[in-house]
């Protein structure tokens, strides 16, 4: 089994990020909006936050990226991203449940959206106890997002 490691994110890693994005989610943005590299080179730029950012190591090469932010009551999955020659072996579902066995440790829930369109995303999510609770947007813009809770104690979305 590979092992998963992080690294921090830094401002050389742009390129490395925007291959990324076009191999992964490439597919769901143009179906929704339709993928333009300038104007997508344009919003990875205005909206890297690069100390947020952590890279996904599997035996010391690049192979995603990873964004959560810690609230008081929920951990929240930004992005998870793994390039398509690494996908399917079980990387992204691991990284998922450590993210959701520290927010139960804390007591805390762990929230994501995902665009309907990624069905692939959507099962890994279902399958690791993400159960939706909002959806906004109409066709093919819809988001939904989705929670995973520990127990009844957690809140639930509002």
């Amino acid at each position: 089994m590979d092992s998963i490691d992080f690294r921090p994110a830094d401002n050389g890693d742009f390129e490395f990020f925007f291959h990324l994005h076009k191999n992964t989610l490439g597919p769901y943005v143009d179906r929704v909006w339709g993928w333009d590299d300038a104007d997508q080179r344009l919003y990875l730029e205005r909206t890297l936050d690069v100390d947020a950012t952590q890279v996904i190591v599997i035996d010391g090469v690049d192979i995603g990226r990873l964004n959560v932010e810690h609230h008081d009551d929920h951990l929240y999955v930004g992005l998870i991203e793994i390039a398509p020659d690494h996908q399917g072996r079980g990387i992204g579902g691991r990284i998922l449940q450590r993210i959701r066995d520290d927010a139960f440790a804390q007591h805390k829930s762990v929230r994501l959206r995902v665009l309907e369109v990624n069905a692939g995303a959507r099962r890994l999510y279902h399958r690791l106890g993400f159960v939706e609770v909002a959806r906004t947007g109409t066709a093919p813009q819809i988001r939904i997002q989705m929670q995973a809770r520990n127990s009844p104690g957690i809140a639930e979305v509002q």
